[in-house]
């Protein structure tokens, strides 16, 4: 498992008078090695081969703390389809969201991110954030 996130989970539950527990470590370290984007349902299986005893609902909840400590970010895209992936160390990105296969691509373009700065700088309005998800069909579905 990675330290960095360790001690950032472990000091964000500290604050919130909680504690790093053996099934958050494992969950923590499970999502940790999933490359892309994850569903709690698939991350339940692949926890569940380490901890059988770990309910889907701890997954939830773990999933939750970890985007409140800034370790991961939730995207929702169709058919409230929630899926999580790793923030820590990852430029920022946008995605493209496939409505026939749910395929989730990322990509990033600087020319779209220099309009949205412009965009806002006319209207006197300053992005601390944004999250784009362009929805249709991908190569292999159209």
């Amino acid at each position: 498992m990675n330290n960095k996130e360790f001690e950032i989970l472990d000091d964000y539950l500290r604050s919130v008078g909680q504690f790093l527990t053996l099934p958050r470590k494992i969950i923590l370290e499970t999502f940790l090695k999933v490359d892309g984007h994850v569903s709690v349902k698939d991350l339940c299986k692949e926890v569940k081969k380490k901890d059988s005893q770990v309910s889907p609902a701890t997954v939830y909840r773990t999933m939750k703390l970890l985007v409140e400590s800034g370790i991961a970010s939730e995207n929702e895209f169709a058919d409230d389809r929630k899926l999580f992936e790793k923030t820590l160390g990852k430029e920022h990105h946008d995605h493209m969201f496939c409505t026939h296969c749910k395929k989730v691509s990322e990509f990033h373009n600087e020319s779209i991110e220099k309009l949205q700065e412009e965009v806002a700088q006319e209207h006197l309005f300053e992005i601390t954030h944004h999250r784009m998800t362009l929805f249709g069909l991908c190569g292999e579905c159209h």
